[in-house]
């Protein structure tokens, strides 16, 4: 998460900051629709301890397609409003 704010700082000229939230505050606040909460912080929680940076050649194998980096993507995609 402190990795994502950098880019997205970056990418749009301004400071966006991380504020972590307790796993509580994370399900409470995004349990839309109800239930929905509890499952996302598995998300949150496995990306806290690392468990999301495997990285692997699925996407290409599955598409055909290059994969991207998140920072390109948005550089070449981000309209400021």
């Amino acid at each position: 998460m402190p990795e994502l704010a950098e880019v997205l700082s970056t990418v749009s000229d301004s400071t966006i900051k991380y504020d972590p939230m307790t796993v509580e505050e994370f399900a409470s606040t995004y349990d839309e629709p109800k239930g929905f909460g509890e499952v996302l912080v598995s998300l949150y929680v496995a990306a806290e301890r690392n468990l999301m940076d495997e990285v692997t050649d699925d996407y290409p194998l599955i598409t055909g397609e290059k994969t991207e980096d998140l920072e390109s993507y948005l550089k070449r995609n981000y309209k400021e409003k």
